[in-house]
């Protein structure tokens, strides 16, 4: 990994633990008919783990290896052939 990706990463990394940190506070989630006290701590950490999970996840399905196509393998040439 190069030098100014590496310096990026830990600067976020840090911005985001100050965030997560300052953020301590015990909040009241809402989800359809469920409803819970949780701590913003844990909100936060764990939407940022699913968020860079599913991320992840959608950047490497298109990277997979195309199959090879017919068209790559040589052609039979008229020379190669015996004639008969």
């Amino acid at each position: 990994m190069s030098k100014p990706k590496l310096i990026t990463l830990a600067v976020l990394g840090i911005l985001v633990l100050i965030l997560i940190v300052q953020n301590s506070q015990a909040v009241k989630v809402h989800l359809f008919f469920w409803q819970r006290d949780i701590s913003l701590i844990i909100l936060l950490a764990s939407s940022l783990i699913l968020g860079g999970v599913f991320g992840l996840l959608l950047a490497t399905k298109g990277k997979k290896k195309p199959a090879p196509s017919p068209a790559a393998e040589p052609e039979d040439t008229p020379e190669d052939k015996p004639e008969a």
